[in-house]
């Protein structure tokens, strides 16, 4: 599900290209269609895999889960790579694009994304890489809720204050002390 949200903010870096309403838009219908399918996706499992006289609550997932859990890993392992294969040509169109912006030309900003890209995968671990990609995330993330933290301050917001500083915290946990899996 992380996979599918984090393609959203693909929108926000086609600016070259794009106005700011347009890509809003695009980000509101990504995130209304990724809803419809993920909850979609969620029933029709329930329905066709859960046994028959066994009553739809809320623990109906757990006994659909018993049901196909020997071939779960399969599908799990197929739906990464095809979330992870969107992801890629999104975020790397995307990224092209902001590095244009920057005076990057076209020709060589794709290999200056994807050759540190492929020796990543190629000379580290698996899940040291996963691992160092989730510190930079967290360390985005905790820029970000630092500069919400200082806007919500300035607004005298102290909840929202409270609250970005909460995550902040949480970010900086997970940047420090992650570790690899």
């Amino acid at each position: 599900m992380f996979a599918t949200v984090q393609g959203f903010e693909a929108s926000r870096y086609i600016g070259v290209r794009f106005g700011a309403d347009l890509r809003i838009t695009t980000m509101r219908i990504a995130q209304g269609i990724s809803t419809v399918v993920f909850v979609a996706l969620v029933a029709a499992i329930v329905v066709l895999f859960l046994p028959p006289g066994v009553p739809v609550d809320g623990t109906a997932i757990f006994l659909v889960a018993d049901e196909i859990g020997d071939t779960m890993p399969w599908l799990l392992l197929v739906a990464a790579i095809g979330s992870q294969t969107s992801a890629i040509i999104g975020a790397t169109s995307s990224r092209s694009d902001m590095l244009v912006s920057a005076n990057v030309p076209r020709k060589i900003s794709f290999l200056v994304i994807l050759i540190p890209a492929i020796l990543v995968v190629i000379f580290t671990d698996v899940s040291v890489a996963v691992n160092l990609a989730s510190r930079v995330f967290a360390a985005y993330f905790l820029t970000q809720a630092l500069l919400a933290g200082l806007l919500a301050r300035r607004n005298r917001n102290w909840w929202a204050v409270t609250g970005f500083a909460g995550i902040g915290l949480v970010m900086a946990i997970i940047l420090i002390f992650g570790l690899p899996l």
